[in-house]
């Protein structure tokens, strides 16, 4: 059976086990289809969602990362402010540990977004004074302009 087949139907199995509210068994059918379709970013976000809903915080910047290496970019504000929160109140991750232990990980993950949204704006804002410059109104050169008025040229 093709790599990609065995994706969907992890993928497919995973989101059975979603809806019945079986999500580890959901996180391990991911973590297979994952290494089924490495490069879909789709996968590793549905990997991190559920790894967020289980306090897999290593596996969510891990996810997190791997749809940033794959996606032009990518913002999820809620995994994003569930990861801020659990590391800024050194919450328990999943197996009982202190996720203050994720805060290098978290810093550059954040970073790493950060940059990417500074490179956008700043893509935008040259895209938008392109813009402004061709709305500006044409300035007439010295040697076209008559005192306010144009005066037509006669055509033989």
């Amino acid at each position: 059976m093709k790599l990609i087949s065995l994706f969907f139907l992890r993928n497919n199995l995973s989101n059975a086990y979603i809806r019945l509210g079986q999500k580890a068994r959901a996180w391990k059918v991911l973590q297979e289809a994952a290494k089924c379709d490495f490069g879909n970013w789709k996968v590793w976000d549905n990997v991190m969602v559920v790894s967020t809903d289980l306090a897999h915080f290593d596996e969510v910047i891990r996810a997190y990362n791997r749809i940033l290496d794959v996606k032009d970019r990518h913002v999820d504000a809620e995994v994003l402010g569930i990861l801020v929160r659990a590391v800024q109140g050194n919450l328990e991750d999943n197996g009982g540990e202190r996720c203050i232990k994720y805060r290098q990980g978290a810093t550059k993950l954040i970073g790493r977004l950060t940059a990417q949204v500074l490179r956008m704006l700043q893509n935008e804002i040259h895209e938008c004074s392109t813009y402004c410059q061709f709305c500006e109104p044409p300035t007439r050169s010295p040697t076209t302009a008559t005192s306010g008025s144009c005066t037509p040229t006669s055509v033989p």
